[in-house]
């Protein structure tokens, strides 16, 4: 699960048996040529692709040509990363998308796109679930940090909720 529709998109595309040789195809014919070009980021970066492959397809390509791989949208949901600076660039490693793909699609898995609190009512928990949970870092002090990286804020109160729900 995670808050983020573009990541988890991505992650139900590379699951699929069916769609992951067209992912890479579509990274290697599109991205891969155009992997330093500026103006073909800032130009791709404003285009929303409503086919979940090539969504996927462009979410890895910005994930890696934007500065730091950071993703973030601002409140309207708008992705403003800057193009990162890389003379030697690698769009993605093949043969770890192959393995994630294989081991995916062989496990139960339910890929969700939830705010967190609605997870228990989407989801049975046993007792040997693992959870992995990475919210955004929160300030060490009273200066002003980054805590947004969706379109919701990820302030102190969601911190603390989010513990009360682990404890849970």
């Amino acid at each position: 699960n995670d808050f983020n529709a573009e990541l988890i998109n991505t992650y139900k595309v590379i699951s699929s048996k069916n769609k992951i040789t067209k992912l890479m195809s579509l990274i290697d014919d599109k991205y891969e040529s155009n992997k330093q070009s500026r103006k073909f980021y800032e130009n791709e970066i404003k285009i929303n692709y409503t086919n979940s492959v090539e969504a996927a397809a462009k979410f890895i390509y910005v994930n890696k040509r934007c500065f730091n791989g950071l993703y973030r949208v601002n409140k309207k949901n708008i992705f403003n990363v800057p193009f990162g600076k890389y003379k030697n660039l690698n769009i993605y490693n093949k043969e770890n998308i192959i393995s994630c793909s294989d081991y995916l699609s062989k496990i139960d898995l339910q890929i969700l796109n939830l705010d967190y609190l609605n997870i228990p009512t989407k989801v049975h928990f046993s007792k040997n679930d693992f959870f992995y949970l990475d919210p955004p870092y929160q300030p060490k002090d009273d200066k002003q940090g980054f805590t947004q990286y969706t379109t919701k804020d990820f302030n102190r109160k969601e911190q603390l909720a989010l513990w009360d729900f682990c404890m849970k």
